[in-house]
């Protein structure tokens, strides 16, 4: 802003204070593009070799790390009473026998219809509804990532992270980026 809108610049000491300065941040960072790349390179790979629920699964895993903030064991474990469709969808993160919270405060309530495009809202509208005809028709998975046929009652981590991962660190170049890093975009 300085050299470009000759906004005049920040004066650190009188502004923050003597002991303050600018440090830097550990925050590594996605931007939009690269996140529609992401996706695409996760529906192109070879997920579909396993299971083809698990390509669409990844995908939504992906989708709410990066637009909700979700945690990786947050979004796994999501349960699908978790996810409250209608005209203002939520998910609630609450802690359950399978999943503690990191913190009290990481209990909360996640606007989906703010967060999330109306095409990653009706997607994961759609797959809630795959998941309660799969409950309807004698599975036993409370979870919303689950795979019945596969016996997987919600998604192995050491299944979905690694390609998630591959996507991320593929598309951006940054071989230090993790599933955590969404929080930060």
């Amino acid at each position: 802003i300085v050299d470009k809108h000759q906004a005049p610049a920040i004066k650190y000491h009188q502004t923050l204070g003597v002991s303050s300065s600018p440090i830097p941040v550990d925050a590594n960072l996605i931007w939009v593009d690269e996140y529609y790349q992401i996706l695409t390179f996760i529906e192109n790979s070879n997920l579909i070799e396993i299971h083809p629920d698990l390509s669409e699964i990844a995908q939504l895993l992906f989708t709410l790390g990066y637009r909700c903030g979700l945690r990786r064991m947050e979004a796994l474990k999501l349960r699908i009473i978790d996810f409250q469709n209608g005209q203002k969808s939520h998910l609630i993160i609450r802690p359950h026998h399978e999943r503690r919270l990191k913190t009290k405060n990481s209990q909360r309530l996640i606007p989906l219809y703010a967060l999330l495009t109306e095409d990653e809202l009706s997607r994961l509208e759609r797959w809630k509804t795959k998941r309660v005809e799969q409950e309807t028709n004698s599975s036993k998975s409370e979870y919303l990532f689950a795979i019945p046929s596969k016996n997987f009652d919600s998604v192995p981590q050491e299944l979905v992270f690694p390609i998630i991962h591959t996507a991320m660190r593929t598309v951006t170049g940054d071989e230090n980026l993790r599933y955590h890093h969404l929080r930060h975009s």
